[in-house]
């Protein structure tokens, strides 16, 4: 099984790793992966106005749940099966008490309790940059608040395993008007929130089985 082999590796993940992992999941049955996300865990959201930056950061804990995922292959595609997270809208700090009240606001928290982060497939590509051909893993992620879901390709990066906790990065801008919502403006109109917001992420996956 992948995750027994995975337990035997206490190396750094490199790209020819992943390329790998195909061939050890299961073309027709899945191959159940049970996984915690650690503390370490970070999500923000980045946002601009026309005066200055602010961000934003999930304060909410995963510790104490396992999520069972369901990995197949096709050819060089991974393909995950509930490999979802539930983010609770009203869990998002900006720093300052006025700003995360219009931000969580703005997510219509009242209405969208939840916004819902979801990893599909993943496949590597060669990219020709100045230094050559390199490789990077790309992901498809769905974000969706509301009714309103929307399908993003995100590059990810900073793979690293270390024991059995696997982690990485990702960033991905998002129109707060795809999701039918109105950046704020502060101070009677005077700050103009943008409309464009960065989801940013870098999990610590420790995988149980």
């Amino acid at each position: 099984m992948l995750i027994k082999w995975l337990k035997l590796k206490k190396t750094t993940v490199t790209p020819l790793f992943f390329l790998l992992i195909p061939l050890w999941v299961s073309a027709q049955n899945p191959d159940t992966v049970q996984v915690k996300i650690q503390s370490e865990s970070v999500l923000l959201l980045h946002g601009k106005t026309n005066i200055n930056q602010f961000s934003c950061r999930l304060n909410q804990s995963f510790e104490n749940e396992v999520f069972p995922i369901a990995l197949t292959r096709s050819d060089s595609i991974l393909t995950l099966e509930n490999a979802r997270l539930d983010l609770e809208t009203a869990s998002f700090n900006c720093g300052r008490r006025k700003i995360t009240k219009d931000f969580i606001s703005t997510l219509k928290a009242n209405d969208h309790p939840h916004i819902k982060l979801e990893f599909g497939r993943a496949w590597f590509i060669y990219e020709e940059t100045p230094k050559g051909l390199i490789p990077m893993l790309k992901a498809i992620i769905e974000i969706t608040i509301g009714t309103i879901k929307k399908q993003y390709t995100v590059p990810v990066s900073e793979l690293d395993l270390e024991g059995e906790v696997l982690s990485f990065s990702g960033e991905q801008v998002v129109s707060m008007n795809d999701y039918e919502l109105v950046p704020p403006s502060p101070m009677m109109g005077l700050i103009k929130v943008r409309d464009e917001i960065s989801v940013q992420f870098t999990l610590f996956i420790k995988m149980m089985n």
